[in-house]
């Protein structure tokens, strides 16, 4: 028997006591390193905490712990659809792992590239110092509680434009690069920027990503389901969104210095448009009708926006070509810069709608 299968033997009987390991994320910076990585872990006596039937191969829903499809393929090399020890020593290390898990190129493992290694790392040596949070299975977002999500249950449980509202904690309506990779990776940041100043904007989002393109981004392995690992953005976005620790804005009163008339300083620092638009959206569809719009526009201006002609303002026809001050404008009939009586009325409606009572 050769010294490594004598080395699974001694590991898969001993004692169930885990090995007191160094913390994964040694200096707590929230990045993992290759470095910290082959300090903490022996890939050995990981394969043996996650062979679980102790039967030294991996089926392919077993080796998906840890790799995908693609990968079990190369590493499968005599093509019997399982993968032994012996092939995951021949053609896999944690160096290989790192760089499968680092997304983005940068050498840096942190949020959702990090999950596996946390994951392996707690099934080998006990839980670490720092862990992604795990999200239950249940509750709305996984409507059928099958631990699966499915494109018609996200659809069903988030808005898009509620969902980069939340996140936009520092509410500029712009993500940096940083603060997008809460949602997407380096290159999808790319495509979005289309004017290619390192920031995404609402617009470019409300143009160019729906809840499906971020469905499919997050389902690696193409099956229709987000499960594990895959899943654990789309919970985090959920959250942010819609979950009990979400944190409502502190929100200026409309009328700040309380003198009966509104100016534009006013509007812009206590309301964005965008948290506007989905409180007056009830339905949830993306879209107003003419009746609907009528809650904070009229006809003609209705007809300016509608710029594909098809009778219904979406969100990101409303995006590209309104903003509060250009409501302010509208809604200041006699042009003196204030709103103030029926004026104003219409402002303190949709504040009233977003925000509750001034």
């Amino acid at each position: 028997m050769t010294p490594f299968l004598l080395l699974l033997v001694a590991l898969a009987t001993a004692s169930p006591v885990k090995r007191q390991a160094p913390p994964l994320d040694a200096d707590g910076d929230g990045h993992l390193t290759i470095i910290e990585v082959d300090n903490a872990m022996d890939l050995d006596v990981v394969l043996v905490a996650l062979d679980t039937d102790n039967d030294q191969h991996f089926t392919v829903d077993q080796a998906l712990q840890f790799i995908d499809h693609h990968y079990f393929n190369v590493l499968d090399t005599n093509h019997d659809h399982q993968l032994s020890f012996q092939e995951l020593q021949a053609g896999l290390t944690l160096d290989d792992l790192f760089n499968f898990y680092d997304r983005n190129g940068d050498g840096f493992l942190y949020g959702t590239e990090a999950e596996r290694i946390y994951a392996m790392y707690n099934a080998a040596y006990g839980p670490s110092v720092f862990t992604p949070a795990v999200f239950q299975t249940g509750g709305p977002l996984d409507a059928d509680g099958d631990g699966h999500l499915t494109i018609i249950e996200v659809d069903n449980a988030m808005d898009l434009t509620e969902v980069l509202v939340a996140l936009d904690t520092d509410m500029d309506q712009h993500f940096t690069v940083d603060q997008a990779l809460q949602f997407i990776d380096h290159h999808y940041f790319n495509v979005l920027d289309t004017n290619h100043d390192h920031q995404l904007s609402f617009q470019e989002l409300q143009a160019g990503l729906t809840l499906n393109d971020l469905f499919n981004f997050y389902d690696r392995n193409g099956d229709g389901f987000l499960y594990g690992a895959e899943a654990e953005r789309i919970y985090a976005l959920y959250n942010a969104a819609y979950g009990p620790s979400r944190k409502r804005r502190q929100t200026p009163p409309l009328d700040a210095d309380g003198d009966g008339h509104l100016t534009i300083i006013e509007v812009d620092n206590a309301m964005d448009l965008n948290v506007v638009l989905v409180a007056l959206d009830t339905d949830n569809d993306q879209h107003f009708t003419v009746d609907q719009a009528l809650q904070f526009i009229d006809h003609h201006y209705f007809n300016v926006l509608d710029t594909n002609h098809d009778h219904q303002l979406s969100f990101q026809e409303l995006q590209a070509g309104l903003t509060l001050d250009d409501l302010f404008n509208f809604y200041d009939r006699n042009g003196d810069g204030f709103l103030y009586g029926t004026e104003a009325e219409r402002i303190y409606a949709m504040y009233n709608a977003a925000y509750g009572g001034n």
